[in-house]
């Protein structure tokens, strides 16, 4: 039996994979077998190789500027919340806000 998966450029119909069991694993739950050991990753710690990467060159640019992007507004969104600290003097002197009332008000806003 086909299932439709939705992709953002069309419908692709897939066929269900079965899923089998190893030789030489186990289903049951804990680390596995006594004595086992772990096999090492392969060459270049687990990443995909370059014949596995099917990504086109403008998808990967594409890929850099989000990422770019996404670190730009982290940065910002930090500076931001670092500026209410040094501007509070000054803000209770243009507001004539006492530090007690100012506490009552953080109360509020925190809450």
């Amino acid at each position: 039996m086909a299932q439709e998966v939705l992709s953002h450029r069309k419908v692709v119909v897939e066929d269900p994979i079965e899923m089998t069991d190893l030789p030489g694993s186990h289903a049951g739950p804990g680390p596995g077998p006594a004595g086992a050991i772990a096999k090492p990753c392969p060459q270049g710690g687990g990443r995909e190789s370059k014949d596995t990467d099917t990504r086109t060159k403008k998808q990967k640019a594409t890929e850099r500027v989000q990422f770019a992007a996404v670190c730009w507004c982290l940065f910002l969104a930090g500076w931001n919340d670092g500026t209410t600290g040094p501007l509070l003097p000054r803000i209770q002197e243009v507001y004539h806000v006492c530090f007690s009332s100012f506490l009552v008000m953080l109360l509020f806003v925190v809450y």
